[in-house]
């Protein structure tokens, strides 16, 4: 039978706080007028377009983490400042937060694809 610690609790406890801090930013009417406002001067994942891919952007990515930070101030600065965002696709959305090796770029694999079927 698994067992779980004390210091496993802790930062249970710790994720759980952050998670709920993180998804009160994105319930306010400022994040999502925002996150609008981005994916329509923004329409095109510009992590793809960087690559000369064009896809189209469903998330807007936080460059620095708002979450990066203790200081209260500085953390509502990164969450709402827009020269801190990013519009993304999926696929790179993913990619950002889980950064794996350079053969698995979605653009890459994208690429690819486009090529096969002579684009």
């Amino acid at each position: 039978m698994a067992r779980i610690t004390k210091a496993n609790r802790r930062k249970n406890r710790a994720n759980s706080e952050a998670r709920k801090e993180r998804q009160q930013v994105y319930q306010t009417k400022r994040w999502k007028q925002l996150r609008i406002s981005k994916l329509y001067d923004d329409p095109l994942c510009e992590l793809c377009l960087s690559h000369n891919v064009r896809t189209p952007a469903e998330d807007v990515h936080h460059v620095i983490s708002f979450m990066s930070t203790d200081d209260k101030y500085r953390r509502h600065r990164l969450a709402y400042d827009r020269n801190n965002l990013q519009s993304l696709c999926r696929a790179c959305h993913q990619y950002q937060h889980h950064q794996v090796g350079e053969e698995s770029t979605p653009w890459g694999q994208r690429q690819e694809e486009r090529l096969d079927r002579g684009l």
